[in-house]
């Protein structure tokens, strides 16, 4: 017999698989698994019980036949004793007749011993030739002993067709007949026929088989139902399967089926619902997202069209003043006239500060779209802050027969802190538009402060002028970039149209709101709020008394490292703050600002951040985390892009001062990072840093810087070329010479574009500058 243990049945599959691929090529399916799988073991056990009971049968039909046989043979002998004693043949053949009779019983073998011969009844398929005789010369004992193996009651003699039963015919003893000399009379053989029994065996048979073929038939009709059922429960999720993979989402699957599938379509339900709803989703997403995209390309091509708009405006606006500045400046140069060499040269400036303007206002867009505005936050005397701003545009509204005046509503405070040169530019820009749209009446401007418990105050701020007015649907437009109220204006006036964005800007980082209010035919107001903050130390008259005093005295204590490469800035930073008491060590390069802030206690380190050996950025960052103690850093640039000043912050920085300095600006900033707050300095219009340093010095180290790149000019010279620019914009933008610091920046720019002579030109008129500019500067100390 074959058990399939394991995968048995799968190995059976396959076989058959092999064997007879057209009609089992279907066996890999759930169905005809599950259907062999039912109904091949019950098979093997069908099997393993009808042979078991056949094996059963047969022992039991041998053990009938067995007893059927020895019955016979001792009925035979018992009758059979009388016969063969009394040698009676017609007795002998009536119990011979009636043996034969009986059921099974095919012949019989009898031996006589009296008369030594052997005799055969029927049918026997044996060879008497071999069956033990007694011969003459043969003792009876021995005769016995012969016969004595066959007499065994448990021996059996087989032939193709019959069995043998062997008897002994002995004279019993409570016979007449009996002599314990001579009991035994002979023996018999009786021949049993194998097949006596085989018709009851069929039958048994017969009625096995049918029994296991109806179980069998039972079994799989009840294996294909529940197989079929199963499997086209599958197949049913199956299709549901691939209508999701088409995208049909909306029709669920029949959970129904036993718990497993029912458990497998409630799965693939919640699949199809979630799927559903993610399209869901992302149909709304990608319907936003277009949305947004067509929003953002409207946003683009109105910026796209605003910006050529700009350019062509501004290839135009700047060509104007341009066109008249070289005409105009020809026509001096030939002009013999005074008169009208003066008003030539009235043109020259009126253009000249029109191109200045439009410029600022480009520069100060693109800065504040690239860094950010930066805010400082200094204490400053508002009253005297508002007269200067009103002076710098009195002589312009007078030009034009305009009264302009300023009120003050309400108590101010002597101090404030914040930033008022983004404040001045703010209120300068709004006075100035007032004033260019207005061609009679007044231009005023109101401030108003409110007072906060979160220490700080509310500047309120007005600015009022009688000009045209502005109609109500361009008012907001304004403050975007690039726009004017439109193109007449643009024609008529001038300008980039990026005044008023920029206020909104600096507005705005300064915690305020600003608004526009207009009306056709009658004027424009402009107001704007912004926070300032309380001042720190003392009030202005106590400053005034007291700064001669204590100005010296103000940084006592105090261990600066100054980091500078040019030694030249070295020597007027280091007397600037020795002048306010300072104790100050010098490094000319990054690593010895590293080494000498590990060594020595130091209070604060001034870095520029264009060093040799280790750049600014990088000794910043090593000096700030050496230790939990190490000292402050501040910054000091010449970088006008904001660039240097982010990385010096990321670095560790606590503050970067960009040149050139304010003095002022530089010793609040010391105090304020040395938390010395009740010494704060109060801006001046002089400091220290315009005389302490002699111009014969400042004008030698310019001199000889000019020299070393004159010398890089005629390839005489191994000097660093970056290295000479940035002491020539060092030591210009230190001293605030912002005309020769413009033309150094000018060189820098073209070099490498024009050729030797046309930069060599460029040098000989920064010496020029120079000494004109020096010249005076020293004259006026």
């Amino acid at each position: 017999m074959i058990f399939l243990r394991g995968d048995g049945a799968y190995r059976l599959i396959n076989f058959l698989q092999k064997i007879m691929p057209i009609k089992f090529k279907a066996l890999g399916s759930i169905y005809s698994r599950m259907l062999i799988t039912v109904v091949i073991p019950f098979l093997i056990f069908s099997f393993s019980a009808l042979y078991y009971m056949l094996e059963n049968q047969n022992e039991e039909l041998s053990e009938v036949k067995n007893l059927l046989g020895d019955l016979a043979a001792d009925q035979f002998v018992r009758h059979a004793i009388d016969a063969l004693y009394l040698e009676d043949q017609v007795m002998l053949e009536q119990e011979i007749e009636h043996m034969r009779s009986l059921v099974g019983v095919d012949g019989l073998i009898i031996y006589n011993v009296w008369s030594d011969k052997i005799d055969t009844f029927g049918y026997v398929d044996y060879d008497i030739t071999q069956l033990p005789t007694k011969s003459p010369s043969q003792s009876m004992s021995e005769f016995v002993a012969r016969l004595k193996p066959l007499s065994h009651q448990n021996y059996k003699i087989y032939s193709d067709s019959q069995q043998f039963i062997f008897r002994q015919i002995r004279i019993p003893p409570n016979s007449q007949y009996y002599s314990s000399s001579q009991d035994l009379i002979g023996w018999v053989m009786v021949a049993m026929n194998n097949n006596m029994m085989m018709g009851r065996r069929d039958e048994k048979i017969f009625l096995i088989l049918m029994v296991v073929g109806f179980l069998i038939f039972f079994a799989g009709s009840l294996s294909v139902i529940y197989a079929r059922k199963i499997s086209q429960s599958i197949v049913d999720l199956n299709t549901r399967v691939d209508d999701m993979a088409l995208g049909n989402v909306d029709d669920l699957a029949a959970e129904v089926g036993p718990n497993e599938i029912q458990q497998l379509a409630r799965g693939i339900n919640r699949l199809a619902v979630t799927i559903r709803d993610a399209n869901l989703l992302t149909q709304s997403e990608i319907a936003r997202a277009t949305s947004q995209l067509h929003a953002t390309l409207n946003e683009l091509e109105e910026v796209a069209k605003g910006q050529n708009q700009f350019l062509a405006r501004m290839s135009h606006e700047l060509r104007t003043p341009l066109t008249a500045v070289i005409g105009f400046s020809r026509l001096v140069a030939s002009e013999e006239s005074t008169t009208k060499r003066s008003e030539y040269l009235d043109v020259v400036e009126v253009s000249s500060t029109m191109l200045l303007t439009m410029i600022d206002d480009i520069l100060e867009f693109s800065k504040a779209h690239s860094a950010g505005f930066t805010l400082e936050k200094i204490n400053f005397d508002i009253r005297k802050w508002l007269v200067d701003v009103m002076a710098i545009h009195r002589e312009s509204a007078e030009d034009k027969n305009l009264k302009l005046h300023h009120e003050i509503k309400g108590p101010l405070p002597q101090l404030v802190r914040g930033d008022p040169v983004r404040l001045a530019q703010i209120i300068s820009n709004l006075v100035s538009n007032a004033i260019k749209f207005t061609e009679e009446g007044v231009v005023s401007v109101t401030v108003e402060m409110d007072s906060s418990p979160e220490n700080f105050n509310i500047l309120h701020c007005t600015v009022k002028d009688c000009g045209k007015g502005i109609a109500v649907d361009q008012q907001e437009a304004l403050f975007e970039p690039f726009t004017q109220e439109n193109e007449a204006i643009n024609r008529l006036y001038g300008g980039a149209g990026l005044g008023l964005s920029i206020c909104k800007k600096l507005v705005n980082i300064m915690d305020g709101d600003i608004s526009i209010h207009s009306i056709i035919g009658k004027g424009t107001d402009i107001s704007f709020n912004c926070r300032l903050y309380e001042p720190f130390g003392e009030s202005l008259s106590q400053v005034e008394s007291d700064t001669e005093s204590k100005v010296s005295e103000i940084l006592t204590g105090v261990k600066i490292l100054v980091a500078e490469d040019n030694l030249f800035s070295q020597k007027l930073i280091v007397k600037l703050l020795e002048g306010y008491g300072a104790e100050c060590s010098v490094v000319n390069n990054g690593l010895e600002a590293i080494e000498i802030a590990r060594m020595l206690h130091i209070d604060l380190v001034l870095m520029d951040v264009h060093m040799p050996v280790v750049d600014g950025i990088e000794a910043c960052a090593s000096i700030v985390n050496q230790s939990s103690d190490s000292p402050p850093v501040l910054g000091l640039t010449a970088d006008i892009t904001g660039e240097a000043e982010n990385n010096m912050i990321a670095a560790g920085a606590q503050l970067v001062l960009r040149k050139p300095l304010n003095e002022t600006a530089l010793i609040n900033t010391i105090l304020s990072t040395m938390e010395r707050k009740s010494h704060v300095l109060e801006s001046a219009d002089e400091g220290l840093l315009s005389s302490i340093i002699p111009v014969a010095e400042l004008k030698e180290a310019l001199e000889q810087n000019l020299n070393d790149l004159e010398a890089h000019l005629d390839d005489t010279s191994d000097v660093d070329f970056q290295h000479i620019l940035h002491n020539l914009l060092g030591l210009s933008g230190l001293y605030g010479m912002s005309e020769f610091r413009q033309l150094i920046l000018s060189f820098k720019t073209s070099y490498g574009v024009q050729s030797t002579e046309e930069s060599g030109r460029l040098l000989q008129a920064i010496r020029q500058n120079l000494e004109e500019n020096l010249v005076v500067k020293d004259s006026s100390h």
